[in-house]
């Protein structure tokens, strides 16, 4: 269960930006610890407009420091309070892993890739037939033609 703090000063603070404001309240927290990075809001008791909110830095005895990230109002203020709640139930254990849900349904299909490269080369075909022979010659034998060439294309 968490516990909620209220902290009241009477002590005048400047209304501005940054880091290490210090708020220092009356009460005793006792054995209420408040843990560094709990947000804070001061707020004016006396224009509940004004505030100046941020991020606790440092706790020590009757003081808080914070980071002030928020603010409204500019000037100098006497008398703040803040309610902080902290402690209670971090939660608990974290429970089982629910069931899977349902297979969603079938994508688009995509676009048709790019075509691929020429192939090899096949292998070669058998050797065809052999064609028909062809007309005998005519004359009465074999003539040979280097006399003649010789003697004309010789001396």
């Amino acid at each position: 269960m968490a516990i909620l703090v209220r902290l009241t000063s009477p002590s005048p603070l400047v209304v501005e930006a940054g880091p290490g404001k210090t708020f220092i309240f009356r009460e005793s927290l006792g054995s209420v610890s408040i843990p560094v990075g709990t947000r804070m809001r001061l707020v004016s008791d006396f224009s509940p407009s004004v505030f100046m909110e941020g991020a606790i830095t440092a706790v020590v005895s009757q003081s808080i420091t914070f980071t002030v990230d928020s603010s409204s109002g500019q000037g100098l203020y006497q008398g703040w309070s803040t309610e902080i709640s902290v402690g209670g139930s971090g939660g608990g254990a974290t429970g089982p892993t629910g069931p899977t849900g349902p297979t969603g349904a079938a994508g688009a299909a995509g676009a048709a890739g790019a075509a691929g490269a020429a192939g090899a080369a096949g292998a070669t075909g058998p050797t065809g037939a052999t064609g028909p022979t062809g007309p005998a010659g005519g004359g009465s034998g074999s003539m040979s033609l280097a006399p003649a060439w010789f003697l004309s294309n010789c001396c």
